[in-house]
């Protein structure tokens, strides 16, 4: 996530993961806990110039100056992002889920959710004739 986040921006990734991650939330009767850890992680990509709004503005506020001296490079958001980056993956990655089930109560019996009417898989007419239709086929004797 946070790799994804320093390639393809803060908001993209939270629009691409969010909607995928609550799914597999729901599944594992965990959706804040892997919400939570979603939205730390997504901001502590930092390690590009494009990786954020305020990393672009701040290198294009740097090049208006006029000074070469003053300019920030790819170099300077390395120097500062990846090592927050690197904390961060090691921070969520080991005490993040702690952390959310501190704030949000753990569920015993794994039964705070259902699965949502949206989220069901549904089956198609055509994979349902199809199957049908194996199913009608003897099995070929072995």
């Amino acid at each position: 996530t946070v790799c994804l986040s320093a390639l393809l921006g803060h908001s993209i990734t939270g629009v691409l993961l969010m909607p995928l991650v609550v799914a597999v939330g729901i599944k594992l009767q965990a959706a804040e806990e892997t919400a939570i850890l979603l939205a730390i992680a997504i901001p502590c990509g930092m390690h590009f110039a494009h990786s954020s709004f305020d990393n672009v503005l701040s290198q294009n506020s740097s090049k208006s100056l006029g000074r070469r001296s003053a300019e920030l490079k790819a170099k300077d958001f390395r120097a500062g992002g990846l090592p927050v980056s690197l904390t961060a993956v090691a921070l969520v990655s080991t005490i993040g889920y702690r952390i959310s089930t501190v704030f949000f109560g753990k569920d015993p019996q794994g039964s705070r959710y259902d699965t949502p009417d949206k989220l069901m898989p549904r089956v198609a007419k055509e994979n349902a004739r199809a199957a049908m239709m194996l199913q009608a086929v003897p099995a070929l004797p072995s």
